[in-house]
């Protein structure tokens, strides 16, 4: 059928499953904590007891990855052409929408702020929380 699952290779793992099932249309193994999937066009994020963090409706993920550690800390989520971000804030299974699907054009955080241009060409700053700081 062409589908994808995962299977684990953890040692000595203590968790229950050790397979998920082959239903993704697209599967990418990134970190121990989440795993992108695709299915049909939309991705999503599962974790590896295959439940859903993230449900598939998303154009495009794109990963950040901390420069102090070998986890990716945000996402760059991709709906109709704009940009948005998501944010791993307990490093497992917990992702919070910072900024939703609004922008053309969106770098990184770089402490609270990110540098951004809007749908009309405005460029400047957000907050996390989502303030608009333009001229």
């Amino acid at each position: 059928n062409k589908k994808f699952g995962v299977i684990k290779n953890i040692r000595d793992s203590i968790l229950k499953h050790d397979t998920l099932p082959a239903k993704y249309d697209e599967v990418i193994i990134r970190t121990y904590k989440f795993i992108p999937v695709r299915i049909g066009s939309n991705w999503g994020i599962i974790n590896y007891f295959g439940n859903y963090i993230i449900e598939p409706k998303f154009d495009s993920l794109n990963f950040q990855k901390d420069g102090r550690f070998s986890n990716y800390t945000a996402i760059h989520t991709y709906c109709k052409g704009l940009v948005g971000c998501l944010e791993n804030f307990d490093d497992y299974y917990v992702f919070e929408t910072i900024i939703p699907p609004k922008y053309k054009t969106m770098e990184y955080f770089e402490g609270d702020f990110c540098y951004v241009t809007t749908i009309d060409g405005k460029r400047g700053y957000i907050t996390r929380e989502g303030r608009e700081l333009f001229k």
